[in-house]
């Protein structure tokens, strides 16, 4: 997270709500259109992401989340296309095992049909 922070954002700007929508008040997501979140099980944002949603919610915007149980971070944008194998390099054993057997394959394809049955 160190190094994302420091391509993402200056320190001084990590806590505003166009870097980290947790930040925002509710008055900044009153009238936002509907929301489809998915979160990665094993994912350590996902605690944000489902903050965030309810800050939605509580801000009357209607939202549709779902949870990849079993996910790492990052397995949506690994379930669709091949994996170089520098990528793979980068990834942990049980990545790789997902991948490889099709777990990760599998959980893309269902967020996919979550976000298009919630459209």
């Amino acid at each position: 997270m160190y190094v994302f922070n420091e391509m993402h954002c200056k320190p001084e700007e990590a806590a505003l709500p166009i870097v980290s929508p947790v930040f925002a008040q509710k008055k900044e997501l009153e009238g936002l259109p509907r929301a489809i979140i998915c979160y990665a099980d094993h994912d350590c944002l996902k605690s944000e992401g489902q903050k965030y949603a309810g800050m939605l919610r509580d801000a009357g915007v209607c939202v549709a989340d779902m949870l990849a149980s079993g996910m790492p971070h990052g397995f949506y944008e690994s379930g669709f296309g091949k994996i170089s194998e520098g990528e793979m390099d980068f990834l942990g054993d049980d990545v790789k095992e997902m991948i490889r057997n099709g777990k990760i394959a599998q959980a893309s394809q269902e967020c996919l049909d979550f976000v298009r049955e919630k459209f």
